[in-house]
């Protein structure tokens, strides 16, 4: 649709947006899922696949390692 080469598009997007699709996509499925911890009482599951990830299991591991803190912990902080 843009026509540009995938490597163009990967350039272009992360000179306007300093984050490679992947990385921005991730932003805002995470973003999404500290919504849902701090407003909702839906299950990790739920929020994991709600935010577009494989498994509870994957949502936790990059959670944790992206934001220094569990969903749970966050859940338990921001709730």
């Amino acid at each position: 649709c843009a026509f540009l080469g995938e490597s163009q598009f990967h350039a272009l997007f992360k000179e306007q947006t300093g984050l490679s699709p992947y990385q921005y996509v991730l932003k805002k499925r995470l973003s999404e899922a500290q919504k849902m911890l701090a407003h909702s009482h839906h299950s990790l599951a739920y929020i994991a696949q709600h935010c577009g990830f494989s498994s509870q299991s994957l949502f936790t591991q990059v959670f944790s390692r992206r934001l220094d803190i569990s969903p749970a912990r966050y859940r338990k902080l921001h709730h």
